[in-house]
């Protein structure tokens, strides 16, 4: 699959979508040198959306502290709110962590939290 994937990423290297999908199996893959280039070359373009599942793979591949770093040093920490709030609350290991973020932001991020976990 990964390779399928990174045949896909080469027809088309500017679609997001397949980047996240690309990060993420480079991510649970033990590549993650690449994944994280993905990961900061998408955090640093004009995307609005983050891919869930992407970074859900990053963390389940042990990459939590490393992706929160890479939003903070990007500044896709405050793009990407309601997601850095929810991998904080896994670096913190309870979902109580929402409890001092903006309520408008908490329940998105409670969802996140959720699908990363699962």
């Amino acid at each position: 699959m990964l390779e399928a994937v990174t045949r896909l990423h080469d027809l088309f290297p500017e679609d997001y979508e397949g980047e996240f999908v690309l990060a993420g199996l480079l991510a649970i893959n033990g590549e993650w040198a690449r994944a994280r280039a993905l990961f900061e070359k998408l955090a640093t373009s004009e995307t609005e959306q983050p891919d869930i599942r992407a970074f859900g793979a990053a963390v389940s591949a042990g990459h939590r502290s490393d992706v929160i770093a890479l939003l903070e040093q990007t500044g896709a920490d405050e793009r990407w709110r309601r997601l850095y709030e929810a991998l904080r609350a896994v670096q913190a290991g309870s979902a109580q962590y929402l409890r001092r973020v903006a309520p408008e932001i908490r329940p998105v991020a409670e969802a996140i939290l959720n699908a990363l976990q699962s």
